[in-house]
Formats: structure tokens, sequence, C-alpha cells
């Protein structure tokens, strides 16, 4: 991740969180490149507008509300993982975070 300043610090904008925004650095750089747009104050909740480089909002994203997202998911049982390779259950468990011994 990388901080943002959403009015950029060289034209003025502060270093406070009002300003500061945490983007991956994909979305950083369409940024820079003009391709996305950010406004707001990023202390508000739902502070923040995205918009595309012709200036059209972008959509809600990311985790669905929280009475819309299911406690926890099982892998389906013929899934294999993008490399082909198969998985090595010494390094990898399945099962439910509340079932893990303490």
């Amino acid at each position: 991740m990388q901080v943002h300043h959403i009015i950029h610090w060289e034209d003025q904008g502060p270093t406070d969180t009002a300003n500061l925004v945490c983007l991956c650095r994909a979305h950083h750089r369409m940024h820079h490149q003009g391709r996305l747009g950010i406004e707001g104050n990023a202390d508000e909740p739902d502070g923040l507008a995205f918009t595309d480089r012709h200036r059209r909002p972008l959509g809600r994203a990311g985790p669905a509300p929280p009475d819309l997202t299911p406690d926890w998911i099982a892998p389906p049982s013929n899934w294999t993982p993008p490399t082909g390779e198969p998985i090595h259950t010494k390094w990898v468990d399945f099962t439910h975070p509340q079932d893990w011994a303490v």
C-alpha cells in the first residue's frame, strides 16, 4: 500500500488524515496518470469519491456489508491453485478460524 495526498503535497496539500488515502501501487499509478480521480475527505465515512478519466463516478467496491458477508467461505472441493500445483495441506488449513486450537 502507498499513502497518497488527495490534494497533492506539491500543491500545498496538508499531511493530515482527511487528505490521505491508502492506495495499492496500481491505483496510485492510475491516479498520477490521470486515469483515476480522487476527491473528498478521508476522515468521513463514504467521504471519498472516485472517478474515471472522464470524471464519471465509479461505483462502490470492496467488501460487502457485514450482513451479506458469509462468516467463512470454504474453497470448492475441486479448486486448483492458479499454478496448477497441488495444495500442500501441511501448509494450508481450510478449517474455520473458530475451530483453531489456541
